[in-house]
């Protein structure tokens, strides 16, 4: 297989797993806040046996379900707005790239 070929194949798989994994988040998000919905504490309580289980520092995944509780609410009402994050940063990366091509005196090396 030629390195175009592999450059291809790793491309795509790299893509799918991207939409996988997106898709895995979206759907384990949408099922913990159903179950926040209906017991909380159940919630939280998958988050603190979820840490627990992972750590086995129990006191530690008391504290990590907390946050996660916190910031899964927060998103929820839209108070941290990754959207704008997210924006900003491609507009930062666009605008590196462009200082970066200025300023190289070697364009065709690069």
């Amino acid at each position: 297989m030629t390195n175009i070929v592999k450059n291809i194949k790793n491309e795509f798989v790299s893509i799918v797993d991207h939409k996988k994994r997106k898709g895995n988040a979206i759907s384990e998000i949408d099922n913990y806040y159903k179950l926040q919905r209906n017991n909380p504490k159940a919630a939280k309580d998958r988050l603190r046996g979820h840490f627990g289980d992972k750590d086995g520092n129990w006191e530690q995944a008391e504290i990590k379900a907390q946050t996660v509780v916190e910031l899964f609410n927060d998103i929820g009402e839209g108070k941290i707005d990754f959207k704008s994050a997210y924006k900003a940063e491609k507009d930062l990366q666009k605008e590196n790239k462009s200082k970066d091509k200025a300023i190289n005196p070697f364009p065709l090396l690069t």
